[in-house]
């Protein structure tokens, strides 16, 4: 594993070299050509190509990274709604998107990058990808959920899938949001596959997404460079864009809740939720450039320990949420943003809870500020902190419930 570590670290240093001897000669972004600008130190730090290389994927790692010490169980949804389900589709799912990029191509349909250079940058991102994934996997022992290996995090279904569907981004991203859309939620299915097959935690899928898009991000780096291609130009938006865009998104997002929640039932039951993790499906229309509305449609899962029983369980729950969304450019390409919002929960059966009266349906509140980069035509990279507050009946007596969240996620932009 050492020897892995410093011939990593070799290679890199040579490629930080050879970056930097490339931007001497690298060509000024056209819209800074035609506007006279001068060119943000915020920019240049974002455009500089191992900052794109690393902030697409990295979120993702981390936060796959923390969970994967808490094993969230998200499998209590496929209990919940199918019980028998079973299936081999993962399998085949996650070549789906490179396999679409190929056959756009196969058709005539332009792509960014020549013949030579696609498979140049597929290669290298299959090639180091992998490595890397099983030098991974064989060094982090994450028993899986059907108990039949230590080798669980991070998934590698989930890391080709994310790996396939960001090539299609490269080729065709600034075509149509359409193609990356269709790109990335298949390789969203390829993951929940995964963990309602029983093969992985949620944690699992999340950093093998993130290894994935860190990959092809690699490959194509490794494609300019051993093919001598200039340093590629990232998306800069103009004056005029910032003060135009209206920051729409669509996409799916997971945090992390923290919870310190304890509830004395009776004289002698006590119950402590402890943290859990959310996914949500998320959306907003803005219908101007700081002001929007949106939904949400979560599925969560945190810790649940009661003094009934000798081991800690799982509590879960649905819920579906409208929200006002409130934006502010506050940098070139940044922007600071707010939501307020109520939802409706829907408590999933737990064997612990059915030994009390609980109020299954109830209202929950949330508010909280993001962070959202724009990083390309159709793209937001958001982080985001949330207060999230409600009020659980358990045997007749209310209890507040109140976490803290912390998350990031790719959007798409429309």
């Amino acid at each position: 594993m050492k020897r892995i570590l410093l011939i990593v670290i070799v290679l890199f240093s040579v490629f930080y070299i050879r970056l930097f001897a490339q931007e001497k000669t690298m060509q000024t972004d056209t819209f800074f050509l035609q506007n006279n600008d001068k060119i943000r130190l915020s920019d240049k730090i974002l455009n500089f190509r191992p900052t794109q290389i690393m902030y697409r994927g990295t979120p993702f790692i981390v936060e796959g990274a923390v969970m994967s010490h808490r094993f969230f169980d998200f499998r209590d949804f496929k209990k919940d709604l199918f019980p028998e389900f079973s299936s081999v589709f993962d399998s085949y799912s996650q070549f789906a998107p490179l396999t679409f990029t190929y056959a756009l191509k196969l058709a005539g349909v332009e792509s960014k990058s020549e013949w030579k250079d696609l498979l140049f940058a597929t290669g290298f991102s299959y090639a180091l990808g992998y490595t890397s994934l099983k030098a991974i996997k064989n060094s982090i022992y994450t028993k899986r959920p059907d108990g039949s290996g230590n080798n669980s995090f991070p998934s590698g279904h989930t890391f080709i899938a994310f790996l396939n569907a960001h090539i299609m981004y490269k080729e065709y991203g600034e075509k149509s949001w359409l193609y990356p859309f269709g790109a990335y939620s298949l390789a969203t299915i390829t993951g929940i596959m995964r963990v309602m097959n029983n093969r992985h935690w949620i944690a699992d899928v999340i950093g093998g997404a993130g290894f994935g898009i860190l990959a092809t991000e690699t490959g194509y780096f490794l494609k300019d460079l051993f093919l001598y291609r200039p340093q590629q130009q990232y998306f800069v938006p103009s004056q005029e864009d910032m003060q135009t865009m209206c920051p729409s998104f669509f996409g799916i997002s997971v945090t992390y809740n923290f919870s310190n929640n304890e509830y004395k039932i009776n004289h002698k039951d006590i119950i402590r939720i402890k943290d859990g993790a959310s996914t949500a499906i998320e959306g907003a229309y803005f219908y101007n450039k700081y002001l929007g509305i949106g939904f949400n449609a979560d599925y969560t899962s945190h810790k649940l320990y009661s003094s009934l029983s000798s081991q800690d369980t799982n509590l879960s729950f649905y819920s579906l949420g409208l929200n006002k969304y409130f934006s502010y450019p506050i940098f070139n390409r940044t922007f600071l943003g707010a939501r307020l919002g109520v939802a409706i929960n829907h408590l999933l059966d737990n064997d612990i809870e059915n030994s009390f009266s609980v109020e299954k349906n109830y209202f929950k509140y949330n508010t909280g500020l993001n962070l959202a980069f724009w990083m390309g035509r159709s793209s937001l990279l958001r982080f985001y902190a949330d207060y999230i507050f409600s009020n659980i009946e358990w045997e007749r007596k209310n209890f507040t419930f109140k976490t803290f969240n912390l998350g990031a996620s790719v959007f798409f932009h429309f």
